[in-house]
């Protein structure tokens, strides 16, 4: 006579394993507590779609990582710099100093006025308080400018304090003829573009770059000497093939055209 109790331990001892496994593989892909979300398929093999859940879920790797080293560092008392860098600087050069002594300033961005001496600098700001209240971008993109040739600068205000996800890959150029300032940035995997016909002080609402393209990375931009033709390249889907945006209007309205088609 088979032995009922017998068989049961048998058999439940056998599925526990299976069923952990399975438990496990269900919140790992589910992005559940102390998990990596699998994203299926690599490189080419990877759909629009997945190539976008990897870029997300990259971009928050990153910026949770220097989230995280700099509240280590303003919790052991290192955070920021008590003074002006004091290297000698090179022949030809004036030196050095911080853009923000306290600021977690990333990927910079740099633009001077051909025919005066107007100069901005763009950054990508973490770990600062939001520019404005509620659905607010952090990271959020800073703005200085300096009317000297860069003897002195503005305090760090953001281009943008506009509603939307983190802002990101910050660019600015000076259009030649007039002074006037354009710049594009990432808002998510937008990228917008805004201008200043006022040497900075005010901008004007972000306008949408990227029509019905399902993400955008990288902006760079260039313009004709009036500034009426306007050209923003960025990485888009299918692997970052990259596009161009172009405006005919300063700006006002875009349209886009894929360069290479390698997926």
């Amino acid at each position: 006579m088979v032995d009922v109790r017998a068989r049961l331990g048998f058999l439940v001892g056998a599925l526990i394993p299976i069923l952990l496994f399975a438990w496990l593989a269900a919140v790992t892909a589910s992005g559940g507590p102390g998990s990596v979300a699998v994203i299926p398929g690599r490189g080419n093999d990877r759909t629009p779609e997945q190539e976008l859940l990897a870029k997300q879920d990259r971009r928050i790797t990153r910026y949770q990582r220097r989230i995280d080293a700099l509240t280590k560092a303003q919790a052991e008392g290192r955070a920021g710099q008590p003074g002006g860098v004091v290297a000698a600087a090179a022949p030809g050069w004036v030196g050095e100093f911080p853009m923000d002594p306290v600021g977690d300033d990333w990927e910079p961005a740099i633009a001077a006025d051909p025919s005066a001496p107007w100069v901005y600098v763009l950054t990508t700001r973490y770990g600062a308080p939001k520019p404005c209240a509620g659905n607010c971008p952090t990271p959020w993109i800073a703005l200085e400018v300096s009317s000297d040739g860069g003897a002195t600068w503005s305090a760090g205000r953001a281009l943008c304090a506009c509603k939307g996800s983190g802002q990101y890959d910050p660019i600015i150029e000076v259009v030649p003829s007039n002074g006037h300032v354009y710049a594009a940035y990432m808002n998510g995997f937008n990228v917008m573009f805004v201008k200043s016909t006022d040497h900075g002080a005010t901008w004007t609402a972000p306008v949408k770059t990227y029509g019905t393209v399902a993400w955008n990375d990288k902006p760079v931009i260039a313009m004709s000497d009036d500034g009426r033709d306007v050209y923003i390249s960025w990485n888009g889907p299918s692997t970052g093939d990259p596009w161009i945006a172009q405006s005919h209007d300063f700006g006002a309205t875009w349209t886009q055209r894929k360069l290479i088609d390698s997926g």
